[in-house]
């Protein structure tokens, strides 16, 4: 757990930071009243509001992690308090340092929402303690992708009010024209390895549970920055028809880490048109720290459940021993810097190192979250 809070925090201070140009400026305060006397926000602004929401939501793995690595400390209290002081103290650091970056600005805002999200994670990561040592929870990571992929659904869950608006956008999402091959088959792969997640999660019930998340998939055009397709829940349905005739057969997950796999390659490589070599960019995370936030975040949560997904399921059909994780993760690993390098031939695509380390980091956490599980039951003997 050490090593996840050392990676999230890493990734704090990447993404708070980038692109890392600093300039010397004469401030007319210190950078503690500065900070404290920028508060910008204006609550009306639905743009404002999602903000919020990304700002508290990138702080949550903080408090999280800080919870669950300080979890044997004797105090309650202490579990609890010293998280959100990292966190606020984290996030002050951030966006003073913020004032000699001149693309990034200095907001109280900014500042409260990251302690706000991480006193939520703290509260995630107990609920998380509480929860998933239950004798109906089977295997943590898989709870974890799941929680991962209603994330991916549900953000930012801010609905459209305007009746003009919503109509257009469900005229758009009924569209029969964008049902093509390769639309359907990430969403068919995804959904089908969701019905696995539920199995082995130990949720009861899984064929009822997938039907009602996939009943998220045509709400979207009620959320904001959503737009949801046809292809989508085409994709889904497919996979809601294949998971209730064949989900609990023994080669199952074998056929879902194929299917997650050839989406993830098919993705990659589309449209399959190969032109004059472009660079290589070897700065992680920059596609997205480069994307709108919100775009960023769902693009992000998208990322991590589908390369999760397939770590997870590799290791599920025997790529690996015990409670490691490194061959899976390893192999996505591999197939995902494949697909980047062919993507440098692929003008529409970026070829970036950001997907391959996602892989190394879904490994790391997956295997920190099975020696978690693991422990007690040593203990006990």
């Amino acid at each position: 757990m050490a090593a996840i809070l050392a990676v999230v925090i890493v990734l704090l201070i990447h993404g708070s930071l980038y692109p890392w140009k600093f300039v010397a400026r004469d401030l007319p305060a210190s950078p503690l009243y500065i900070l404290f006397h920028s508060w910008d926000a204006d609550l009306r602004q639905p743009r404002v509001l999602a903000d919020i929401a990304i700002n508290l939501v990138i702080y949550m793995p903080l408090g999280w992690t800080a919870y669950l690595f300080l979890r044997r400390l004797p105090s309650n209290v202490l579990r609890v308090l010293l998280p959100v002081l990292l966190g606020a103290s984290l996030s002050a650091t951030l966006e003073m340092l913020q004032l000699f970056e001149p693309s990034r600005n200095c907001s109280s805002v900014d500042w409260l929402n990251n302690t706000l999200g991480t006193a939520l994670g703290v509260a995630a990561g107990a609920a998380f303690r509480r929860i998933l040592p239950g004798p109906q929870t089977q295997d943590r990571g898989a709870m974890a992708l799941l929680v991962c992929g209603i994330a991916y659904l549900i953000f930012p869950l801010f609905p459209i009010l305007h009746g003009d608006q919503l109509a257009a956008r469900a005229l758009a999402y009924l569209q029969p024209s964008l049902i093509t091959p390769v639309a359907v088959l990430t969403p068919f792969a995804a959904w089908f390895a969701a019905g696995q997640l539920l199995l082995f999660a130990g949720v009861r019930r899984p064929l009822v549970w997938l039907s009602i998340l996939l009943c998220l998939q045509p709400l979207q055009v009620a959320i904001m920055g959503r737009t949801p397709t046809v292809a989508g829940l085409a994709g889904g349905i497919l996979a809601l028809l294949l998971f209730a005739f064949g989900g609990r057969m023994p080669q199952a997950a074998r056929v879902s880490a194929i299917l997650v796999l050839l989406a993830i390659t098919v993705e990659g490589l589309s449209p399959f048109s190969f032109a004059a070599p472009h660079p290589f960019v070897w700065i992680p995370f920059s596609g997205l720290l480069n994307t709108p936030q919100q775009t960023a975040f769902i693009l992000f949560l998208r990322k991590l459940f589908l390369y999760g997904t397939a770590v997870w399921m590799l290791h599920a059909c025997g790529l690996g021993r015990g409670l490691s994780f490194v061959p899976a993760g390893a192999a996505v690993t591999i197939l995902l810097a494949s697909i980047e390098l062919l993507q440098t031939r692929i003008p529409p695509h970026v070829a970036e190192i950001t997907d391959p380390l996602l892989a190394v980091l879904c490994a790391l956490a997956f295997s920190t979250l099975a020696r978690h599980r693991a422990k007690p039951a040593c203990l006990a003997r």
